[in-house]
């Protein structure tokens, strides 16, 4: 990797408002600013309508003239993750001719006009001259301090109904046994903005009866605490639906379990992945560690925004 901060790399980043989609950029800005100068000018995604999509859809396809798209300041690079900046991207590439980076498979129509795509292997794409397949999407978690083994974090999903079943008296049941089983540790419980509201009180009357669980509504829960959560915790259990919150346990250098989950689909891309990680051995498996058979493996974090961005400074080396 470059290392010269004299060596500077001109990015505009685009968001779309989604916080999964902002910590895979990010995730990459934070280690391109590692090994070299950058200066990242950010645009929030606006939300169009279905016929503006589908005419900017057309002008990329197309190579129709652009006249609506605003001036851009001089670049090297543009990034975005997120199929709705995808659209934003292109144009902004047909109007200047800057290469353009994201972190998600595009449409199969829009994706050779990508310059570089970084794809998690569970979307099942090939790699090639523009594709470099992750181990998961990257992400912000880091790797700081040593992690407490008495402290101890589970996190919960919610409903998909095109991708698995939720059923929260299984799911309780998973939580009681980790409690009876690990009564040590200082378990710290957070749903998410998926989770049921029926799910979200069984865990209250949950935490009520144990003094070694603490339960957090994830509205209650400030940006970056997670990742405080991360750093403090030797051991964590993600529900086997949150496949972006096991691969950003695995970053910051955490011990993995996962939950199960009953998925609707043999080829859903989570249970690919799913199945991967137990594969290599990179997870717990619940049935397992129940079992006695699995015990808890400390593992080299996984680092993913470093390895993307060694990948654009190998493409695009920052000018002096």
């Amino acid at each position: 990797m470059v290392n010269s901060k004299q060596q500077r790399l001109r990015i505009i980043a685009f968001f779309d408002g989604r916080p999964g989609h902002e910590k895979q950029t990010r995730g990459i800005l934070a280690a391109l600013g590692k090994a070299v100068e950058i200066e990242v000018t950010e645009i929030q995604v606006p939300h169009k309508s279905l016929w503006s999509d589908i005419k900017s859809y057309l002008q990329i396809l197309l190579s129709l003239p652009i006249g609506d798209e605003p001036r851009y300041p001089e670049a090297d690079l543009l990034m975005g993750t997120g199929s709705r900046t995808h659209l934003f991207l292109l144009r902004a590439k047909q109007m200047t001719g800057m290469p353009v980076v994201t972190c998600m498979t595009p449409s199969t129509l829009l994706r050779d006009r990508f310059d570089l795509i970084f794809a998690p292997k569970h979307d099942g794409i090939a790699a090639g001259k523009n594709v470099v397949l992750t181990v998961g999407p990257p992400n912000c978690a880091r790797v700081s301090r040593e992690k407490n083994s008495r402290q101890g974090l589970i996190l919960i999903g919610g409903v998909d109904s095109k991708s698995h079943y939720w059923d929260p008296e299984v799911l309780e049941g998973y939580v009681r046994q980790i409690l009876t089983r690990e009564p040590e540790i200082r378990w710290t419980l957070s749903s998410s903005p998926r989770t049921p509201a029926d799910t979200v009180r069984r865990f209250d009357i949950l935490a009520g009866e144990h003094a070694h669980l603490q339960f957090f509504h994830y509205e209650d829960t400030s940006s970056g605490w997670i990742e405080e959560k991360y750093d403090e915790c030797d051991k964590v259990w993600v529900t086997a639906d949150s496949m972006s919150m096991i691969y950003e346990a695995l970053s910051a250098g955490c011990r993995v379990g996962i939950l199960p989950i009953r998925w609707r689909q043999k080829s859903n891309k989570f249970r690919r992945s799913e199945d991967y990680l137990r594969q290599e051995s990179m997870v717990v498996s619940y049935s397992f560690w129940l079992s006695g058979r699995e015990p808890w493996q400390k593992r080299e974090p996984l680092n993913e925004a470093k390895r993307c961005a060694e990948e654009i400074l190998k493409r695009w080396p920052p000018k002096s």
